[in-house]
């Protein structure tokens, strides 16, 4: 009984004392349970020459261990010796097994105990894992998901282009990286319609690009409230995402910063997201009015030192009130019904209200099926009829009112029958192109492009509309960037 637990105890101790050799600060509660587990062996060891009785069990194991180191001194010494050779072994034989790992012949990095380790020629994360009865391994990690890539024996002489997985590892095979690499921080307005619409063209756009040129793309994303920086309520969250992006800078690199949406937009500009990210530009996407939110100073014959370039949504409050208004008859008045207060909808209500045919409904909260009162009104709206129809409730207020989308997609116009809007898609491949040009082209400069305005399109489901008896001027349905159904 005695050899056993000299061998636990010693086997416990060695394993603290390993840890603690790593000098991985995040190991401190390893040593703390070698330190509590030894005291526990030496006390239950000293229970045999603890005095019975009523006594509790610990206050019995304590004395124990005042027993064991006092009484029992020699033996405490022998455990102590094999627990510290026990310890030096264990580190010898597994720092001995470990050899550099390389990456196109060239060497990155040598192997210690401390992890993990950022590989960045073979844009992986690497790390040295290790078990106290088991045999030491590198994992690789895929910098962009976190998906486990494969395994490497640390005592096994490889390249990293050379690494098969010892089970199947998630994600595509691990290989040399020699292409020019743009890394990308992307950063969203909410989880809304239009704005993973037109993350998803960028990033196909982008990377359509990239493969041409021959260069390879990474981007981190972070998806931020529906709120503004302004807001305290929304600041917060928006720092935290752009310290994100900072902080992953700081370990590998950022290029550029893409803002979806106004409220990313803002964030990024306001919280000085390109100076903390040391990136080389900003390009902001689908944004209501790049000038009143302070991204530009001017749309046209721009000129200026700041790296900023981008997209708008659409081409202004007026071209979206005449788009609309050119769709129904003359003698239908026209309800922009908002919610005061957003910036984006306060913008195209300063345009839209006066305007012939326009009324207008100011909200002090966001819309909901019971706003649209008017059965006979036709009702239009724009960001806060986008966060509106990421509810049930606001589908359904598509579905029983005559509400004009500013945002399409093909569930929205099956419930609402039509839709005003720009082309998602559109904007996000030209952002790709913006970001492609400034990140290879020296002596292209985001300062100097004048801010792009997709012009505003009408979508049609005919069948919906005829079953809804919604009627719309005869010449619409030609000018009709799209349609459905059975249309006149």
């Amino acid at each position: 009984m005695g050899i056993f637990i000299i061998f636990v105890w010693a086997m416990v101790w060695s394993w603290g004392c390993l840890e603690v050799s790593s000098s991985d600060p995040q190991a401190w509660h390893l040593p703390v349970a070698t330190g509590a587990a030894s005291l526990l062996v030496l006390g239950i060891t000293g229970l045999g020459i603890t005095q019975k009785g009523e006594l509790p069990f610990w206050t019995r194991v304590a004395r124990g261990v005042v027993l064991a180191m006092t009484r029992t001194r020699r033996r405490c010494m022998v455990f102590i010796a094999i627990g510290i050779t026990g310890s030096w072994l264990s580190y010898r034989g597994l720092a001995g097994s470990i050899h550099p790992v390389f990456c196109n012949e060239k060497e990155i990095l040598q192997w210690s105990l401390i992890g993990p380790e950022r590989n960045k020629a073979c844009g992986a994360d690497v790390m040295q894992l290790w078990y106290p009865f088991g045999v030491p391994r590198v994992a690789v990690l895929d910098r962009n998901d976190r998906t486990l890539r494969g395994y490497c024996r640390s005592g096994e002489r490889r390249h990293i282009d050379c690494l098969i997985p010892e089970r199947p590892a998630a994600g595509p095979a691990l290989r040399p990286q020699s292409k020019r690499e743009l890394v990308i921080a992307l950063f969203h307005s909410g989880d809304l319609q239009f704005t993973r619409a037109i993350s998803a063209a960028f990033t196909d756009g982008l990377q359509r690009l990239a493969t041409e040129g021959g260069v390879s793309v990474r981007s981190i994303r972070a998806t931020g409230p529906t709120l503004p920086p302004s807001d305290p309520r929304g600041r917060d969250e928006w720092s935290h995402q752009i310290d994100y992006a900072a902080t992953y800078a700081a370990q590998s690199k950022v290029d550029f910063l893409v803002g979806i949406g106004t409220q990313a937009a803002r964030a990024i500009k306001e919280l000085d997201g390109v100076k903390k990210a040391s990136a080389k530009g900003f390009v902001f996407l689908g944004v209501t009015d790049p000038e009143g939110t302070g991204l530009v100073t001017s749309l046209h014959e721009r000129r200026t030192a700041e790296a900023v370039a981008g997209v708008r949504y659409g081409s202004g409050a007026r071209d979206f009130f005449d788009t609309v208004a050119a769709t129904f008859p003359e003698d239908q008045p026209l309800t922009f019904i908002y919610e005061k207060g957003v910036s984006q909808d306060d913008y195209m209500a300063k345009e839209i209200v006066g305007l012939p045919r326009a009324r207008a409904v100011a909200l002090d909260h966001l819309p909901a099926a019971a706003d649209f009162a008017d059965p006979n009104a036709v009702y239009f709206a724009w960001y806060s009829l986008d966060k509106m129809i990421e509810q049930s409730e606001g589908l359904a207020a598509l579905a029983h009112h005559t509400i004009v989308p500013s945002t399409y997609s093909p569930e929205i116009l099956e419930l609402a029958g039509i839709a005003v809007s720009v082309d998602d898609a559109e904007i996000g491949r030209k952002g790709a192109e913006l970001v492609y040009k400034a990140f290879t082209n020296p002596s292209f400069h985001l300062g100097e492009q004048p801010v792009y305005e997709p012009k505003f399109k009408v979508w049609l489901d005919c069948s919906r509309l005829a079953a809804r008896n919604i009627k719309l001027r005869p010449d619409a349905y030609q000018r009709a960037s799209a349609r459905v159904g059975n249309c006149p």
